[in-house]
C-alpha cells in the first residue's frame, strides 16, 4: 500500500539535508532554462531559440551556482566544486528535457550532442562564478 505520511516525513527530510537543498536548486535551474526556452521558441524560431541555448544555460547555471551556496552556507568543505558539479547536472538534465519538450511540440531537437560541448564549459565556468559571487556575498572561505 502507498504510505503518503512515510513519503511526506520522508521528502521533508531530504529538503532539509544539504543534498535536498542542494537537488532543489538543480530542479530550480533546469525549470528556469525550460521557461526561457519556452518563452524564446514563442518569439523566436527553434533554431533561433537553439541559438541563445547558452546564453540562457549560462545565466540559469550562474543562479545556481549562487543558489547552492547561499541554501547550504558552509554545508560543504569544496562550495564551488559542488556548485560547478550542479552547474553540469543542470547543462545535461536541460538540454535533455528542452529536447524532448521541442520534440513533442514542434516535431524537432533543436540541441545536439555537439553542442554540449560549448554548453558544458558555459554551465562549469559561471556556476562557478555565480559560487563566487555568492561566497564573496556571504562572506564564506
Amino acid at each position: 500500500m502507498f504510505d503518503i505520511q512515510f513519503l511526506s516525513d520522508y521528502l521533508i527530510k531530504l529538503g532539509a539535508s544539504r543534498l535536498g537543498r542542494t537537488l532543489g536548486r538543480i530542479a530550480v535551474g533546469v525549470v528556469g532554462v525550460l521557461i526561457l526556452a519556452g518563452f524564446l521558441s514563442a518569439l523566436f524560431t527553434p533554431t533561433a531559440t537553439a541559438t541563445l541555448f547558452p546564453l540562457i544555460v549560462g545565466f540559469n547555471t550562474a543562479l545556481t551556482g549562487y543558489g547552492v551556496v547561499d541554501k547550504t552556507r558552509n554545508g560543504f568543505e569544496r562550495k564551488r566544486m559542488v556548485a560547478m558539479t550542479a552547474g553540469v547536472i543542470v547543462v545535461l538534465l536541460a538540454t535533455l528535457a528542452t529536447n524532448l519538450l521541442f520534440w513533442q511540440l514542434a516535431g524537432v531537437a533543436p540541441i545536439g550532442a555537439g553542442a554540449l560541448w560549448v554548453l558544458l564549459p558555459v554551465g562549469i565556468v559561471t556556476s562557478w562564478l555565480g559560487s563566487a559571487l555568492a561566497i564573496k556575498y556571504f562572506r564564506l572561505n
